[in-house]
């Protein structure tokens, strides 16, 4: 990820970073974007950007090197893993103590 990207997410960011630390449940977080959301989205529109999200391409080199090392850290034989959606679900399978 590039320099200038990662400064423009954590600075866009901060309100949930800090929310997300206080260790609140996915939905505590959820009911907290939902109502601190500008321009608040319709239900069509959510579906439409989380499908995009998990279906997403990964991006430039930088960003495919990344997700290489990634999968590799998690386990080099997995070939099914294709999108940041589906490395996110292994993260946090493995994080939990599942396998890789």
């Amino acid at each position: 990820m590039s320099v200038l990207r990662a400064t423009r997410i954590r600075t866009c960011c901060q309100p949930i970073v800090k929310q997300a630390r206080t260790q609140a449940s996915d939905w505590t977080i959820l009911l907290w974007v939902n109502a601190h959301a500008n321009p608040k989205r319709t239900p069509h529109e959510i579906r439409a950007w989380s499908s995009w999200l998990e279906t997403m391409p990964l991006g430039d080199a930088e960003d495919l090197e990344w997700f290489t090392a990634q999968v590799r850290r998690l386990n080099p034989a997995r070939t099914d893993l294709h999108t940041i959606v589906d490395y996110l679900d292994a993260d946090d399978h493995v994080s939990f103590g599942g396998q890789a």
